[in-house]
């Protein structure tokens, strides 16, 4: 009976799947939040050995490189699924597409004219004057 062989390296892209769609999923809750904070300068605390360092950063730089991550570990992702026939679900997907900004509202549509009128014909005109007569 046929059965379907997995391999290692099949092993292996799906773990590697499963890993990266979670630090996107991290990654893209971030940048949801990001949008809230652009511009502002925030620091961040970090434990080295027993001493504690804060370091200042810009949110919107931070979110420009998170977005560059999340837009590579996006694609590779998608190939290894590619290659190796892993089905994504659509929550996957929607991980995979990340945080879309939202586009600002454009500006109202003016008034279109009004197509002019058909031009019509003197001589046509003429004719319908001439069969009234």
């Amino acid at each position: 009976m046929a059965k379907i062989l997995r391999t290692n390296e099949q092993e292996a892209a799906l773990e590697t799947i499963n890993s990266t769609l979670r630090v996107l999923k991290s990654v893209n809750k971030f940048l949801e939040s990001a949008g809230d904070t652009a511009g502002t300068e925030s620091t961040a605390t970090f434990m080295v050995g027993k001493n504690r360092v804060t370091i200042p950063y810009d949110s919107a730089e931070i979110a420009r490189v998170l977005a560059d991550f999340h837009k590579t570990n996006a694609a590779k992702v998608r190939a290894l699924s590619k290659k190796f026939v892993i089905g994504l679900d659509e929550d996957d997907e929607k991980t995979l597409e990340g945080v879309k900004k939202e586009k600002k509202p454009s500006k109202p549509a003016t008034a279109k004219e009004e197509p002019a009128a058909p031009a019509v014909d003197d001589a046509d005109e003429d004719e319908t004057i001439a069969e009234e007569l």
